[in-house]
C-alpha cells in the first residue's frame, strides 16, 4: 500500500518579508548586490508588479483576511488605520489596529468591502474610491426619489 500524502513544497529563493506578508518568497525576479558602506542588499525587479500579483492572490484568496493582510492591503491603498477605518464605514482606528494585529478578527462584511476596494482602487479604475468619495460628499436624506429621464438618460430630479 503505498501513501497518497501530498508533498508540501519547500520555500525556494528569496523570502520576500518587505511586503509585510510572512509566506511570500520569489524563486527569480531579484538580485543581491553588496556594498562596500551598507553591506547586503536585494533589489527586486518589477516590484509595482510583484505587488500587484501579491495583491490579486491574497485578494482572491477563499479564507478571512489576517492581520498582515490588512495591513499590506491598506499599505497598498497608502491609508493611514483612521482613514481605512472611515473608508469601511466608520470603523475606528482602534478596530483596524486589533485586525493587524490578530486581536480580533476582521469581521465578514468589512472584509470583502476591503478586498472590493483594493480590487477596483489598486488592481483597476479606482471606481469604488471614486463611489466612496462621492458618497461622503453627497449625504442626501430622502424618503421618496423623483427621478426624471432626458435624452435617453436617467437622472434624480431634486425637489425645489
Amino acid at each position: 500500500m503505498t501513501s497518497c500524502k501530498k508533498q508540501i513544497e519547500k520555500p525556494q529563493g528569496y523570502h520576500f518579508t518587505e511586503c509585510g506578508l510572512d509566506y511570500v518568497y520569489l524563486i527569480n525576479g531579484y538580485e543581491v548586490e553588496t556594498d562596500d558602506v551598507f553591506g547586503e542588499s536585494t533589489r527586486i525587479f518589477n516590484a509595482d508588479k510583484l505587488h500587484r500579483e501579491i495583491a490579486r492572490s491574497v485578494l482572491l484568496h477563499k479564507q478571512k483576511l489576517e492581520g498582515q493582510e490588512v495591513r499590506f492591503l491598506r499599505s497598498l491603498l497608502r491609508l493611514t488605520q483612521e482613514q481605512l477605518g472611515e473608508l469601511l464605514g466608520g470603523i475606528t482606528r482602534e478596530t483596524v489596529s486589533r485586525w493587524e494585529s490578530n486581536r480580533n478578527p476582521i469581521d465578514d462584511s468589512a472584509d470583502m468591502l476591503l478586498r472590493v476596494v483594493v480590487w477596483e482602487e489598486y488592481l483597476d479604475e479606482q471606481k469604488a474610491r471614486q463611489f466612496f468619495d462621492l458618497h461622503k460628499k453627497n449625504r442626501t436624506h430622502y424618503k421618496l426619489l423623483n427621478m426624471q429621464e432626458s435624452k435617453n438618460n436617467w437622472q434624480v430630479k431634486l425637489a425645489a
